[in-house]
């Protein structure tokens, strides 16, 4: 989530730099459509950040009605690290329930700011954590579909096939 968040910020820092060099041209009839699509960025980059940080203002109370309280009192010490730990683990159920709420929130945080960008601003970028996944995972992909072409082509050129 910290890189899908960090893509708004880099997305918006773009937005409001692409902007200031091409707001102006709104100003000439014939290349107005130029900055049109400015504002319309900017606006989408807007209203991605207004939703994130209504869904991370909604993440505090939600979390604190879900995580269970820690245990006060007695503490178990671990022999190996010394470090000290709660006596009594939280149930299976309340464990199940942290899970469930925190993949929701990643889901919910992942997905509607980048819908709400693209239905306010047509064209825009709508940066997320998941383009640059993608992008590292084809670049794997290429990079051992090379690896296998020359280890199959080294393999026939020494007689090992």
């Amino acid at each position: 989530m910290t890189i899908h968040f960090g893509m708004i910020l880099l997305e918006t820092s773009i937005a409001i730099g692409v902007g200031i060099v091409l707001f102006p041209w709104s100003l000439v009839r014939s290349t107005g459509f130029l900055g049109e699509a400015v504002i319309g960025w900017l606006a989408g980059c807007a209203i991605r950040v207004l939703i994130l940080a209504v869904l991370l203002a909604a993440a505090f109370p939600l979390f604190t009605t879900i995580v269970p309280p820690a245990s006060v009192g007695t503490t178990f010490v671990d022999p190996m690290s010394g470090v000290a730990f709660p006596a009594m683990a939280p149930s299976m159920g309340e464990t199940f329930g942290v899970v469930v709420g925190a993949m929701l929130f990643a889901f919910l945080v992942l997905i509607i700011p980048a819908r709400a960008a693209r239905l306010m601003a047509g064209p825009a970028l709508a940066l997320s954590g998941s383009d640059l996944l993608a992008g590292a995972m084809t670049t794997f992909r290429f990079t051992l579909a090379g690896t296998r072409i020359i280890r199959g082509t080294s393999a026939l050129l020494t007689g090992g096939i």
